[in-house]
């Protein structure tokens, strides 16, 4: 899916673009220059909704829209680590965005920040941009497409139905 592909990039350019935004030599994280780095992104594209950059544990630092200084990030820390252990990007999810009630996947990759020894980026994608463009396919009676992770997790179905997502294809398919 390309905007899978244009998210991975934002996510891997992130790095470049808050050494750029960050005060300059500065040892300690820098989170307003982080936030403008990540709002200056998110601005450019529209594959995703909301970009966060995080700690190990999942603990947000940084993020396009304002959030609770203790929030953390919706997915569990122990997933985040194993997915994107391969230095790519990993997605995680289906997640239902507290906000919206939409279901999202995020994308996550590590990067390197300055003041963070071990931090994460992650972009959130609304399944509907993904699955926007495979329902000329799913237009047709009886025909089902769904998007699963290798071990069958639905990540989105068209036609929509919710009460697939997030469960294992088995299940859903009877």
């Amino acid at each position: 899916n390309r905007q899978l592909l244009q998210v991975d990039g934002a996510l891997a350019s992130v790095q470049l673009l808050l050494s750029r935004t960050s005060d300059v030599g500065a040892a300690e994280f820098d989170e307003q220059g982080a936030i403008r780095g990540l709002r200056f992104l998110s601005f450019q594209a529209f594959a995703f909704r909301d970009l966060f950059l995080m700690e190990r544990h999942g603990r947000i630092r940084a993020a396009t829209r304002r959030l609770p200084a203790d929030r953390l990030f919706p997915a569990d820390p122990e997933t985040v680590l194993r997915l994107s252990a391969a230095g790519a990007g990993a997605i995680v999810g289906p997640h239902r965005n507290p906000a919206t009630g939409d279901w999202v996947v995020y994308m996550v990759r590590r990067s390197k920040v300055t003041g963070l020894p071990e931090a994460y980026v992650a972009a959130e994608v609304p399944t509907d941009l993904i699955t926007t463009p495979l329902s000329a396919f799913a237009n047709r009676v009886g025909v089902v497409v769904m998007l699963e992770r290798g071990n069958g997790t639905v990540l989105a179905q068209l036609p929509q139905r919710d009460d697939a997502v997030g469960r294992h294809s088995t299940e859903v398919l009877g």
